[in-house]
């Protein structure tokens, strides 16, 4: 009997074919949680909320608005104005930073800039309204109480536009 041993040798095994061999390796969930991590940074609004963005500058306002840093205060009442459809916490601020400052006129341009933005929110025609009524130019008060009015405010807004066209109308003509 010849024995006779064989001279193989082992090898390994042949790569497999490279096609489509990339996307079978990626992992469907971890590609979808990075897709949303990006998104979500992105869009920070919509991972919190419009609102939650809005009371996150107005926290930032307030602390400046404490320390005496009167113009960071107001660039962030100005953005939660931006952020809020209808919380009038960051207008009612706004105005309050304008009246303890001084400066008046700044927030007249501020509303004005909110208006501009947002033309179909009542709000900004309400404050400056009465921004313009406190430097006394009746007659852009009157028209921003107008405007006011036909943007459906809310109720404590109506009742000040309704009194504040009775009072101004007679006194503009």
């Amino acid at each position: 009997m010849n024995t006779q041993v064989s001279e193989h040798k082992r090898t390994l095994p042949p790569m497999p074919p490279v096609r489509n061999g990339v996307l079978r390796r990626i992992k469907v969930m971890p590609m979808l949680i990075a897709v949303v991590v990006v998104v979500m940074l992105c869009y920070p609004a919509s991972l919190i909320g419009r609102g939650l963005v809005g009371a996150a500058y107005l926290k930032q306002g307030d602390d400046a608005m404490l320390k005496g840093r009167w113009a960071e205060a107001q660039d962030n009442f100005n953005a939660a104005m931006d952020w809020s459809l209808t919380d009038e916490t960051a207008f009612d601020k706004r105005w309050g930073l304008a009246l303890q400052a001084g400066d008046i006129d700044s927030a007249i341009a501020d509303f004005s800039r909110v208006i501009a933005a947002h033309p179909n929110r009542y709000m900004g025609y309400c404050y400056r309204a009465d921004a313009y009524r406190e430097v006394g130019k009746e007659k852009e008060a009157l028209q921003d109480y107008r405007a006011c009015l036909s943007r459906e405010p809310s109720d404590v807004w109506r009742q000040v536009a309704e009194r504040s066209i009775e009072t101004l109308d007679p006194r503009v003509k």
